[in-house]
Parts: structure tokens; sequence; C-alpha cells
């Protein structure tokens, strides 16, 4: 399990995979973490980056509403950040 869950949405394919790269490569200048895995990037619909204690979703907005990840945890504390 992870401490955080970190989901965003991407517009398009293009700019989910290029949000994946610029949150890895923001954690890594920052903090020398790389990511531990990564999965979805090729297709982009639905990017994973798992950093073990946090792990970011990047969903084309049509996966993240037909998939609505955030509903699973009704318990957890949620905080919506805009851009």
């Amino acid at each position: 399990m992870a401490d955080y869950l970190i989901v965003c949405t991407g517009e398009s394919d293009r700019h989910a995979r290029a949000l994946a790269e610029s949150v890895e490569e923001t954690i890594f200048k920052k903090t020398g973490l790389a990511v531990n895995r990564k999965e979805g990037i090729k297709l982009s619909e639905w990017v994973l980056l798992d950093y073990f204690d946090v792990i970011v979703h990047i969903f084309l907005r049509e996966k993240r509403e037909f998939y609505g990840l955030e509903e699973l945890w009704g318990d957890a504390e949620i905080e919506k950040v805009s851009p």
C-alpha cells in the first residue's frame, strides 16, 4: 500500500505522456528518486508511476471517469488541486 495516491488527468495521450515525463524528471531532480515501476506509457490512456509510498495515476479524461479510482477509497482524505 502507498501513503499517497495522486490522480490527475491528461487531455490527450501526448499530454498524459508529457505529464508522466515531467513528474519523473521533477521528482528525480528534487529528490534523486527514480521511478520504481512505470506502466501504460506506450498508450498513455492510464499511466502509473510507482514511487513505493506515492503512486501517481495519470488518466485520459474518459478513462478516469470510467474507472472512478477516487471512489474506491471513500474514507480517504481527498485534496483537490486546480492548475
